[in-house]
């Protein structure tokens, strides 16, 4: 490479690392490379994969993604991808926001009010590159790459400029020319540092930014200009809070990121993820570990995020754990008393003989499928052989027609298509956004539970619908990218959790509200995998759900409020997080109730990951309820079966209240049956 600094390393360039990682926090890996590529460019799909119907329900107003490439939905960057208008992204502790001609980049400024965390994208450095467009022509795990491209007198596109490379967890951003071009930098003023082709500019926020380049750079107030030629590079790297660069220390000393690698255990009781950030060759850089990831063990600084302090240390890797959370399909009911189980089986007669809704979309029709099933399972654990055996006839019956491969060549509804554009399986029947792919994860969860409930004890049945239900698993649970679908669709390794919006149209980056969905998600996924005799799918499914369940616990509804970010912040849960903010809303209903439910719902069998703090559960219900002691409030039976977690005492007014909990107050994915069984499998 041409370049005049060993500390320059911005060339994009591929290698697998192979190194002995350290736990919570980074370190200098520093040992062998091989060439390899955890990409998301096409391969062959997998076989024994349903041959659904072919149909685009909905076609992105833009796709700025290189044709090689699975369409992202369902990622940190989406917003980059898919909107008509290019969105900003964080990618922590940085933002990132296109330009007309260019991009800026930026550490957001974060700040408290008593209902929002705000965190928007900041235009610390504003970099002029003579750009008319841009695609993502790489990403992996937690790093993609852009290319910056010109643009004609015609108006039309030009050639290729400009490689930009982010990562999350990195606050270094890799520049690396693919032309000969003169990159302008704005900030608020630049100092050379050291004469080795550095320079730290200082942004309107008083942060510094440290610019390592070839030698010809120049500076005149508040801009630099830096001469590349092709395949030269530069780095941008934010230094962290009250820093002062030197030469030679961590941040000057950072080198950009040119991929990442995800790999994942779960062993004797820990879901285990290890992320390694590789450089050209091999160098270390300057990696965050945010809240649900611990401390660093050498600390160089820290950064501010909505998510709270982000720690920075030098290394290649980071590694973090969870608790396991092993996938359940039913209650435990067995420490019920005979007058507990007379009065359950007492309700689920009746509950068996009502005739509930299937309605004929993705998640209301998913919902209802779980519903019975759960039901079914819970008649089968009481010994009701005649109510499990129509319970089971309701739930399979359904799940076969939505099951058939060609269902939706005839009918337009309870069938799936497949999405050739967004590589997508999508219920022909939409619902809150599900042809943009919007919260794929919920819908599909629900359908993988019900079919792993009922398939557990029915393998005729298993056999029957596998073809459609798989092709639901891999649309996004797949390990690997495929011309069927990405790699791990919506699941965010560095965040340890999901994303909901599917093309991220908004200017706070992407979004999820329900964590307790995405945790059902994962842990019905785990099920049909278990049905399936699956073991890798099974593996991933328990990893994601043990990561999604205590990313839950960190950000949602039980953070630590001792972070200064939840200075000012008047709730005690988060029931909406972005990427560049944090609410206390949903997208549906103003009530306190809502902010709560929306975290429980659909309380499946593994919920026990919320108990936690018995303390903090009082205090999230006693803000939910807002004085409301009977629960008659929406997502009233949800916020019940959240009560029992607390302890014996708890559950026991959770069971009175229960019993009298008016019937709209049931959410239309349970009954009352299974508040019911919930609340008394924890009375004891």
């Amino acid at each position: 490479m041409a370049m005049d600094s060993p500390r320059l390393h911005a060339r994009l360039a591929l290698g697998a690392l192979l190194a002995v990682l350290a736990l919570g926090g980074c370190r200098d890996a520093g040992a062998e490379y091989a060439q390899s590529e955890e990409s998301q460019s096409m391969a062959a799909p997998p076989t024994d994969l349903a041959a659904l119907p072919e149909e685009s329900p909905a076609t992105p107003p833009a796709l700025r993604l290189a044709e090689d490439l699975v369409p992202p939905t369902n990622r940190w960057f989406s917003g980059l991808v898919f909107p008509e208008e290019a969105q900003p992204v964080f990618p922590s502790p940085l933002s990132y926001t296109p330009t007309t001609d260019g991009f800026e980049v930026g550490v957001p400024e974060v700040t408290t009010s008593a209902s929002t965390i705000m965190g928007p994208a900041a235009p610390d450095i504003r970099v002029e590159a003579g750009a008319g467009d841009f695609l993502v022509t790489r990403y992996d795990d937690a790093s993609l790459t852009l290319t910056l491209r010109g643009q004609a007198a015609d108006g039309s596109t030009g050639g290729d400029l400009l490689d930009v490379t982010l990562a999350e967890g990195s606050p270094v951003v890799g520049l690396s020319a693919r032309a000969h071009l003169d990159l302008t930098l704005h900030a608020q003023s630049w100092e050379e540092l050291g004469g080795d082709g550095q320079w730290v500019g200082s942004s309107a926020s008083g942060r510094a930014w440290v610019v390592t380049a070839p030698a010809g750079a120049s500076a005149s107030g508040g801009t630099l200009t830096v001469p590349l030629d092709a395949d030269e590079g530069a780095a941008l790297v934010a230094a962290p809070d009250g820093l002062t660069p030197t030469a030679g220390d961590e941040v000057t000393g950072a080198v950009p990121v040119t991929s990442t690698r995800a790999t994942h255990s779960t062993q004797d009781g820990e879901a285990r993820t290890t992320l390694d950030y590789l450089t050209a060759d091999g160098s270390p850089t300057l990696l965050t570990t945010a809240p649900h990831q611990g401390t660093c063990g050498t600390e160089v600084g820290t950064y501010p995020s909505v998510n709270g302090t982000l720690h920075a240390c030098s290394g290649n890797s980071l590694e973090w754990t969870a608790p396991v959370v092993e996938a359940l399909d039913r209650l435990d009911l067995g420490r019920l008393t005979d007058e507990e189980r007379d009065e359950l089986t007492d309700q689920v007669r009746t509950d068996a003989a009502t005739e509930r809704e299937l309605p004929a979309d993705t998640y209301f029709g998913g919902k209802a499928l779980q519903r019975e099933a759960s039901l079914m399972l819970i008649a089968e654990e009481l010994g009701m052989d005649a109510e499990a055996a129509q319970l089971r006839t309701r739930v399979g019956d359904a799940l076969r027609t939505w099951a058939e491969a060609e269902g939706c060549s005839s009918r337009d509804e309870r069938c799936f298509t497949y999405d050739p554009v967004q590589h997508l399986v999508v219920g022909k029947a939409i619902a809150f956004g599900s042809e943009t792919a919007n919260d794929a994860h919920f819908h599909l969860g629900y359908f993988l539970s019900a079919a792993a409930m009922v398939g557990a004890g029915d393998p005729e049945l298993a056999q029957e619908i596998a073809p459609v239900i798989d092709a639901l698993a891999q649309t996004v649970g797949a390990g690997s990218t495929s011309t069927f679908a990405p790699r791990l669709r919506t699941f965010d390794v560095y965040w340890s959790h999901s994303w909901a919006s599917g093309w991220a149209p908004f200017a706070d980056g992407n979004n999820q509200e329900s964590v307790s969905e995405a945790v059902n998600a994962w842990n019905g996924l785990a099920l049909w995998a278990r049905v399936r005799g699956q073991a890798d799918l099974e593996e991933r499914a328990t990893w994601m759900l043990s990561m999604e369940a205590h990313a839950s616990d960190v950000y949602w509804t039980d953070f630590d409020r001792a972070d200064p970010v939840y200075e000012g912040f008047d709730h005690t849960v988060v029931s909406l997080e972005w990427g560049g903010k944090r609410d206390w809303a949903t997208w549906f209903s103003p009530e306190p109730s809502a902010m709560m439910g929306i975290l429980v719902i659909p309380a499946p069998p593994v919920a026990d990951y919320l108990a936690g703090d018995p303390g903090r559960i009082r205090e999230n219900l006693e803000e939910a309820l807002a004085g409301a002691e009977d629960h008659d409030v929406l997502f009233g039976d949800q916020l019940l079966m959240y009560r029992s977690l607390a302890g014996a005492e708890d559950a026991a007014e959770a069971l009175e209240l229960a019993r009298a909990l008016p019937e709209e107050r049931i959410d239309d994915g349970n009954t009352r049956s299974y508040l019911l069984a919930f609340v008394m499998s924890h009375l004891r």
